[in-house]
């Protein structure tokens, strides 16, 4: 999940603003709605406490999900991804809007299940590893829940948006505000939980991560069965190729096989490094990290995770393509030169 991309709100919804979508209603639509007596201060208030009701749920109707600490660090990752998507999916309707392909009933559609996503992060009970973790993540919640509840009042059809007096620029300039300050505690907590979740499955990728590559692709056994006799003939450092140089990700030693593990661009600190053992199963073709210590931010934290065990699909001497078999991510490694 990365930073929202704001220009989908600010200019769309300030385009609708001037004009370029309208709301076409009868002469019967008007007529009738001049014809309704104005309603009592105390049915307005009421009727302003309902919509807001639908934007955000008192603190009794939240049920709880219990979420596990070993769980915590993919579950949020996951409703990341959906929160993004359906962010995208809401640009792309204000964008149908200002065609007229879309209408402003469409848009507050999408808003809603921004809110719904939204409920979804603060329905978290997090486990005490994760406790941090979740006030951040609620603090930005909150300030894109606000920043929506804007959005939401400027495309309503109502006559009374309830803006607090405020201009539809200026709900949007701040709902931009809003996003932003809330990325701010977002990607932090997202970049840590990404970072956890590649430790843990040995520096493997997401299947979400692939880019669209197949399962099959780049694998080739043959290689394997003819280059690999014992394991040692994997001992090198293995990492990837970047414009800014070669990044270590994995270290195989010859010494007590033994093995380091880093975070890419990482190397050479240590303070969030894995550490262990190495094994070879030639007739199975797998390769298994045994887990003996690891660093998270320069502390020895409890190892959750003993043994990692990696299928060999190709090794060509210079490349080395692995895949967890518990996990079912595969990760493709550079020899270092």
């Amino acid at each position: 999940m990365k930073a929202k991309k704001l220009l989908g709100i600010a200019v769309p919804v300030m385009l609708l603003m001037n004009g370029c979508v309208t709301i076409e209603k009868s002469s019967k639509e008007e007529k009738t709605e001049e014809s309704k007596p104005a309603k009592a201060d105390s049915e307005v208030k009421t009727s302003k406490e309902s919509d807001s009701s639908s934007t955000k749920r008192s603190t009794s109707d939240v049920k709880k999900v219990r979420v596990l600490a070993e769980d915590y660090p993919m579950y949020l990752i996951d409703l990341g991804n959906e929160f993004d998507r359906l962010f995208r999916e809401y640009n792309d309707v204000v964008g149908d809007a200002v065609k007229g392909n879309k209408t402003r009933k469409d848009v507050l559609v999408s808003v809603e299940n921004i809110f719904k996503a939204i409920d979804k992060f603060e329905e978290i009970d997090p486990p005490n590893k994760y406790i941090d973790a979740q006030k951040d993540i609620e603090k930005a919640t909150a300030k894109y829940r606000k920043a929506f509840e804007g959005v939401e009042r400027i495309f309503s059809q109502n006559s009374d948006k309830n803006t607090g007096g405020k201009t539809d620029k200026e709900v949007i300039e701040n709902a931009e505000k809003l996003v932003k300050e809330g990325d701010k505690y977002w990607v932090s907590v997202y970049n840590q939980m990404k970072d956890e979740v590649t430790k843990a499955n040995g520096g493997g990728v997401s299947s979400s991560e692939k880019a669209g590559v197949s399962d099959t692709s780049g694998v080739n056994l043959e290689n394997v069965k003819n280059n690999v006799k014992d394991g040692t003939d994997l001992i090198a450092n293995w990492g990837l190729e970047t414009s800014n140089g070669f990044l270590v990700s994995l270290i195989i030693k010859g010494a007590g096989d033994s093995f380091e593990l880093y975070t890419a661009g990482d190397y050479p600190n240590k303070n969030n490094v894995t550490e262990g053992t190495w094994s070879y199963d030639k007739n199975s073709m797998t390769f298994t990290l045994h887990i003996t210590k690891q660093m998270e931010h320069g502390q020895e934290v409890p190892v959750s995770k003993k043994d990692i065990a990696y299928k060999v699909q190709n090794y060509d001497r210079k490349t080395l393509q692995l895949l967890n078999v518990e996990t079912n991510n595969t990760t493709r490694y550079v020899k270092q030169s």
